[in-house]
């Protein structure tokens, strides 16, 4: 989902030039935004947020200097009573998760706040600005424009059948065609047992993900965080949506592709439908 956010970061960073832009979060995560300043989210100093008054000087000092804050929180928190009491600038406190029924895509949703305050928006689609370093791991596979599939997702109830996405891989290779599975945090958790036939990769990190999306001829994915980041930097998606809307948390590219579900069920997309589909792309 931080991924998500990209295009409100750029927009407060353009908004704010004479500012260092500090972000809150998980470090590995909010790396692919490769802002010099990060906070670990867990971090002890932060806890008072949450905790009555008063907060301790350490806590006071990590936002004595803040000129503009928007948190991606629940509004209406202690965290919130804090932080506006603490900081001179104005604070924005916007949920992050839109409300049921609402169509509005997820990135549109997140930059609103921004929006009702006039921000100028350059990118208006989250986009991850590659360095060389990123291509250490990639540069050390021999790959040729594969096929990258990631057959996982945060919630079960998202993903492909992964013995779908085998015999979707091995027809694909009987046509001549690599396809490569990403098997990352998620997927060893779940026990996800891949066939020995099938070559699978596990990315070191989010930034040398990105590079490895980069390089490859097309993604095919679940509703999750890699097919937002093949998106980012430009790669072909195709993803499968069960009984999450594509309208709000499809891919933003131009090369993006959607199979939707019949009844939102992915037990109903066959084999078949996805091999055609992805065809049709190559």
């Amino acid at each position: 989902d931080f991924t998500l956010t990209l295009p409100a970061l750029k927009a407060v960073s353009q908004a704010f030039p004479h500012c260092a832009l500090h972000i809150v979060g998980p470090p590995p995560t909010c790396a692919l935004a490769q802002s010099e300043h990060i906070i670990d989210g867990n971090h002890p100093d932060l806890a008072p947020l949450y905790a009555t008054p008063p907060l301790p000087e350490r806590t006071r000092q990590l936002f004595a200097k803040t000129e503009f804050l928007l948190a991606y929180s629940h509004p209406g928190g202690i965290d919130q009573q804090h932080l506006e009491k603490l900081i001179a600038g104005k604070t924005v406190f916007w949920d992050p998760h839109p409300a049921v029924g609402n169509d509005l895509h997820i990135v549109d949703h997140l930059l609103m706040p921004l929006r009702q305050l006039n921000m100028a928006m350059d990118h208006a689609r989250p986009q991850i600005d590659l360095v060389k370093k990123d291509f250490s791991y990639v540069n050390q596979l021999s790959i040729c424009q594969p096929i990258i599939a990631h057959p996982g997702s945060g919630g079960a109830h998202k993903c492909w059948p992964l013995e779908r996405y085998v015999q979707w891989a091995r027809a694909l290779a009987h046509d001549g065609v690599e396809v490569l599975f990403l098997c990352g945090p998620t997927e060893r958790e779940r026990g996800f047992a891949v066939p020995n036939d099938i070559p699978t990769l596990a990315p070191p990190n989010l930034r040398s993900l990105a590079a490895l999306l980069s390089r490859a001829r097309l993604f095919v994915g679940n509703d999750s965080g890699p097919g937002h980041i093949a998106a980012a930097v430009n790669t072909t998606t195709l993803s499968l949506f069960g009984p999450t809307e594509p309208r709000v948390w499809a891919p933003q590219n131009a090369a993006g592709h959607i199979l939707h579900a019949a009844d939102g069920d992915l037990g109903k997309l066959s084999v078949a439908t996805v091999l055609n589909a992805t065809r049709a792309i190559l």
